[in-house]
């Protein structure tokens, strides 16, 4: 039988690639970085409103919808918990950020599309956009 090969700390057998240490490490590092009472807190949150629905409404859809927008939002904290977000103390950061929001703002004057009598969605015909609450 091999001996395990010992690298950089870890004992793997011969065979893994050593990817699988910086994927191993990966994970460590998201799992380190998420606030687990804040995503407990929230989880227990929309599984509540998803049993309150589901005693309401005899319809599915929107259960499942709600299901779905449960797992993306869920990804979506998970990998934003990864992004150090130091990098926005920079003042060129805040002032780039600044000056694409009030150009967005700015371009609904001409190429905005009026909905419920509010001019502040861009239409993209597959896709509708409001800059407003981005």
């Amino acid at each position: 039988m091999r001996e395990k090969a010992s690298r950089g700390g870890y004992n793997i057998p011969h065979f893994w690639n050593f990817n699988v240490m910086i994927f191993v490490d990966y994970l460590k590092k998201i799992f380190h970085s998420v606030d687990w009472i804040l995503f407990w807190s929230v989880i227990f949150l929309a599984f509540a409103g998803l049993i309150t629905m589901n005693s309401f409404a005899d319809d599915d859809l929107f259960f499942n919808r709600q299901i779905i927008w449960i797992l993306v939002s869920t990804i979506v904290m998970i990998v934003a918990s990864t992004i150090d977000w130091r990098f926005l103390r920079k003042t060129e950061v805040v002032t780039a950020l600044y000056f694409l929001a009030f150009a967005s703002l700015f371009l609904l004057f001409f190429f905005g599309s009026t909905f419920k009598g509010a001019r502040s969605w861009f239409d993209l015909g597959f896709f509708a956009f409001q800059p407003v609450l981005a």
